[in-house]
């Protein structure tokens, strides 16, 4: 079967529905940089590449330059004034995502802001800090929005934003409307509440009689079902409180990171390191939940998991490696996966939310997927910067190829001012149409009839 540099490849026997992904591909899971909603970042090598043409070196990058030269001298002739184009980039993860107002807020690394009607077109925004953003949530006609060293800012828009002192100096890592107040958690035990997103009390999250005392895990999500509200944290922690000021522990039954927790058809679940998935109808006794996951070699293909959401009768719950699960969840119910990330090297996704009707997740290399019903996902995430080494046209569009850190890049425009991008494993240094075909040259070939869909080709050796 010919590789589909589009991301087509998903599991064909848990999501056979799924429509063709516009998903960025990621370098192989070993080289990522897993950056996740706890604020754990695991390095790899850099991925910023210089977005201006190299120097040509060689006669291929000669070749594409002079091509370059020979298409776009018509349109010199034509106009003095040259437009600059920018290509959308991003190579900022995001971390978590809120509905409220009729927009999406997603907050993510190196303070980055984000906002959408639609979860699907992102407009940054400046959050006037420059600490890295974990959560957020809405509430009260506001977006309260968490993060890195007690970072806590408000927006009644998303567009303008104010900082807030929390009154700490810990790493904020989700926050939630609940019961009338925000409720923000953190590290080492960290629990604020505000009624108003503006002034904030610090809580004791430790046990009734424990000296006012914080536990010592740190906390990473907190959900709330209309009567409790329920923190997941380190080491399998789990607290409850009816009132966001008295804090009880409970037993999870497992010892693993529990790093989000969601509420819906009457049970918390609890999601977290190596696959696990807890649920509960009290907070206070917990089951595991059935998962179907994805096979890869003949094994189970078994992830890690970020964040988990609630919307339309169902659980969605965001994985790394581009793993999507999602189920209804019961009695007797069960989860099912689907690998989002097969044929692209998706990274990890990190946050999930739901805004009545559709669900987006969002994740590293500022990802961001979207469904009406949980099982078939789009997305037009921006991909990395990449340094261009040819263009080409067919009459009706434009077309380039280049380069970056995870292999190559290919971007079509219909009028070389707004393009659309596509990530390969492929390094692309030469491009040309003819005949109703695009055909792009590298490290290896692909061909595409619109420059968005491409198909690996094997060449003829010896």
């Amino acid at each position: 079967m010919p590789d589909d540099f589009s991301g087509t490849l998903v599991h064909r026997q848990l999501a056979p529905t799924m429509r063709p992904l516009e998903l960025l591909p990621s370098p192989q899971r070993s080289r990522l940089a897993s950056v996740n909603a706890r604020g754990i970042i695991r390095p790899s090598t850099p991925c910023v590449v210089s977005t201006t043409l190299q120097s040509a070196r060689t006669i291929t990058w000669l070749f594409g330059l002079l091509t370059c030269a020979v298409l776009l001298l018509p349109l010199a002739h034509a106009q003095d004034v040259w437009t600059v184009s920018s290509l959308r980039v991003q190579t900022t993860s995001l971390n978590a995502t809120a509905f409220g107002g009729g927009i999406w807020v997603a907050s993510g690394d190196n303070q980055t802001l984000l906002t959408s009607t639609d979860g699907s077109v992102w407009t940054p925004r400046n959050p006037g800090t420059n600490a890295s953003l974990t959560g957020v949530a809405y509430g009260s006609g506001k977006f309260v929005v968490v993060g890195a060293g007690g970072t806590i800012l408000t927006s009644s828009d998303g567009i303008l934003w104010t900082a807030r002192t929390s009154g700490t100096t810990k790493l904020l890592r989700g926050v939630i409307f609940a019961g009338g107040q925000f409720v923000a958690v953190g590290n080492e035990g960290t629990v604020l509440t505000s009624p108003d997103g503006i002034a904030w009390t610090a809580r004791f999250s430790g046990p009734p009689g424990g000296s006012g005392t914080n536990l010592t895990q740190d906390l990473y999500g907190v959900a709330y079902s209309g009567s409790l509200c329920l923190v997941s944290g380190s080491l399998g922690t789990i607290i409850t409180s009816a009132d966001g000021i008295t804090w009880l522990t409970q037993n999870s039954g497992v010892t693993v990171e529990l790093t989000g927790v969601a509420y819906g058809n009457g049970r918390f679940m609890a999601v977290g390191d190596s696959g696990v998935v807890r649920e509960s109808t009290n907070g206070t006794n917990w089951v595991d939940v059935p998962v179907t996951w994805p096979i890869d070699d003949g094994l189970p293909y078994i992830v890690s998991l970020e964040a988990v959401t609630f919307g339309g009768g169902k659980f969605v719950v965001a994985g790394h490696g581009g793993v999507i699960l999602q189920g209804a969840v019961g009695v007797g119910g069960s989860l099912q996966a689907a690998e989002l990330g097969e044929g692209t090297n998706m990274g990890n996704f990190n946050g999930a939310g739901h805004d009545g009707s559709r669900f987006v997740v969002v994740g590293q290399v500022g990802a961001t997927v979207t469904s009406t019903n949980g099982v078939d996902w789009t997305g037009m995430p921006p991909i990395t910067v990449s340094t261009l080494q040819a263009v080409t046209s067919s009459g009706s569009a434009y077309f380039a190829v280049g380069v970056n850190t995870y292999g190559g890049t290919t971007y079509v425009s219909t009028d070389g001012l707004a393009w659309t991008g596509r990530q390969n494993y492929t390094s692309f240094r030469g491009a040309a149409s003819g005949g109703g075909v695009y055909v792009a040259v590298g490290s290896g070939v692909a061909t595409s009839s619109n420059g968005r869909v491409w198909i690996g080709r094997t060449l003829p050796f010896g």
